[in-house]
């Protein structure tokens, strides 16, 4: 299953070269426990606009006609 990770939504920190290749190598030996390290700007800032939709790694409904709850745009919908 995939899933969306917060570095869509969170303003990623701006490292430096030596910062930024910790960062690498930390997500290297992490990577066989299946986890990845992310450094955020401090204090955290939103994204004005995700870098995916919302609905990105969401499922297709299962019904033909599926019925959005009252206060979704159909628009907004990717499927």
């Amino acid at each position: 299953m995939t899933t969306s990770q917060l570095v869509v939504y969170i303003e990623e920190a701006r490292l430096t070269p030596g910062k930024r290749a910790i960062l690498h190598e930390v997500n290297e030996t992490a990577r066989r426990l299946e986890l990845k390290f992310e450094a955020f700007q401090k204090p955290l800032q939103v994204r004005k606009r995700p870098l995916e939709h919302p609905f990105a790694h969401c499922d297709p409904p299962n019904e033909e006609d599926a019925k959005l709850p009252d206060d979704v745009n159909p628009d907004d919908s990717p499927f």
